[in-house]
């Protein structure tokens, strides 16, 4: 949580969020204050949730081959 909450604060990049939580509803991931602060950070365009190697490779720009 601490480390959640400095990022949200003091982080001026984008971030990208890793997680095996495959749901679009960050309540399903996380509960109370983090996923406060999550649906914050990416409603305010400050992170993004990726739950796959594509999407993160996506998210980097590079083109992913199966």
């Amino acid at each position: 949580m601490d480390n959640l909450r400095i990022v949200s604060e003091c982080c001026n990049k984008p971030i990208l969020l890793v997680t095996d939580c495959f749901s679009k509803n960050i309540e399903n991931c996380m509960a109370g204050e983090a996923a406060a602060i999550v649906n914050r950070m990416i409603s305010d365009g400050r992170a993004a949730m990726v739950t796959s190697i594509e999407a993160l490779d996506q998210c980097l720009g590079k083109e992913y081959s199966s």
